[in-house]
Order: C-alpha cells, then sequence, then structure tokens
C-alpha cells in the first residue's frame, strides 16, 4: 500500500472536514499520514443529507466546488466564505504562463467551479446571484435561502466525473445522442460543428499530433 504524507491547513473550528483556505479565520499546521485511497474517498464522497448547520453547509458546498475540471488539473483557485456569500478568486501560484499565457484557461476554471457551486447552493436549498468583480478579484457568489432543495442530475454527476485517458473502443455514437451534444454545446452566441467523416477526423488529428509535438518539443513546456 502506498501512503503519502499530506501536509494541510485545516480550520481549529472544525478539524473532520476537508481543509479548504478561508480567509478571517484561524489556522494551524497538521502533519497527517493518511492513505492515497482514504484520502480520496474522503474529498470525493457522494453528497448526503443536507447539513443543519449553516456554516457546515457552506462548507460541503465549496467542497462540492472545488470538485470541478480544471486546466492542467491545477485547482487554480481560492475560495472565501464571507457571511452568506462565497467569493472565487484566482490562484495566481497555480498559473500556466507557458500553456496559458493570457489566463484563458485559469479563468475558465473558475467559471467550472461558480458552475458546481451553483448546482450544489441549489440542492441544499439555496440561491445562487453570481456576480464578477475585477479579475483578480474574482467572483461574488451570493447565497440565499429559496423554496425548495433542487436536486439534478448534474448535481450528482459532480462526485462522479472523471477523466479516462484509456482506449475508446471505436464505437460510434448515435444520431441522437450526436443530437444531444450538439444541443447541450449550443447557447446565446455559442453553437458547435460536430466532425463524423473520416477526412475531417484525419485532419484534425493531423493537427493535434503537430501542436503536440511542438508542445513536447519546448522544454518551457516539459518544465510546466
Amino acid at each position: 500500500r502506498m501512503f503519502v504524507v499530506f501536509r494541510l491547513i485545516i480550520l481549529l473550528t472544525n478539524l473532520n472536514e476537508i481543509p479548504i483556505s478561508i480567509e478571517r479565520q484561524t489556522y494551524k499546521y497538521f502533519t497527517l499520514t493518511m492513505r492515497y485511497d482514504e484520502l480520496a474517498h474522503r474529498i470525493w464522497r457522494t453528497p448526503g443529507t443536507v447539513p443543519e448547520n449553516a456554516s457546515e453547509r457552506l462548507r460541503e458546498i465549496v467542497r462540492l466546488a472545488s470538485l470541478a475540471p480544471s486546466s492542467h488539473n491545477t485547482q487554480c483557485w481560492l475560495f472565501h466564505i464571507e457571511d452568506d456569500m462565497i467569493v472565487i478568486s484566482p490562484d495566481f501560484s497555480r498559473r500556466c504562463p507557458v500553456v496559458d499565457p493570457d489566463d484563458h484557461h485559469l479563468y475558465v476554471s473558475l467559471g467550472c467551479a461558480v458552475e458546481n457551486l451553483v448546482i450544489a447552493a441549489r440542492a441544499y436549498g439555496l440561491a445562487a446571484n453570481v456576480r464578477s468583480k475585477t479579475p483578480n478579484e474574482g467572483i461574488q457568489i451570493q447565497l440565499s435561502p429559496c423554496d425548495e432543495e433542487k436536486s439534478s442530475p448534474l448535481f450528482k454527476a459532480i462526485t462522479e466525473r472523471q477523466c479516462t485517458r484509456t482506449v475508446y473502443d471505436g464505437s460510434s455514437l448515435s444520431e441522437k445522442e450526436l443530437g444531444l451534444l450538439q444541443s447541450a454545446g449550443t447557447g446565446d452566441g455559442v453553437s458547435i460543428h460536430i466532425l463524423t467523416d473520416p477526412e475531417s477526423l484525419a485532419t484534425v488529428i493531423d493537427h493535434v499530433i503537430r501542436a503536440n509535438t511542438v508542445q513536447i518539443c519546448d522544454e518551457n513546456f516539459v518544465q510546466e
């Protein structure tokens, strides 16, 4: 079994919860030895009943928001709980200046965290009003009670999301499935173009291989 030592920042007020960096509270450093699979299970655990304590509820919402996908898995965000508001700020110490020189991917990652947070808040009976501050200050999510808790397939998918790099089995998607993907990716000012013919796919694959080759040959990219 592999054991990994994690140096964690844990809130003194609640040592049993996942550590999250939150301003205006007291911290203490602990060195904990925990099996990787135990820690992963704790972080990715399926949401249970809605916490009755307001503070615990907000912390659980932040936990679910932090499970959002991020550019190169940098998890480039900071969460701050301020009464009934959660602020998500960029963590520039996790920038990827070679891959993402203009921080585009970093801010898209923040948007993914916001989406998770809004979905989780609604499932826990809170309406979320999202307001964007200046790019460096982050995003404010004001929370207020709503009529009822409303779970959704997207909420249940938060802890089931995964990234796999295994080989696909070669099965084609049905026309219905392609239609659902196209519909999901279409919105105000946004459209999706699905490529299925062999010639178009070969062109895309060629571009991907050439781009990846350029990156792999870049020492700065490899170092990052």
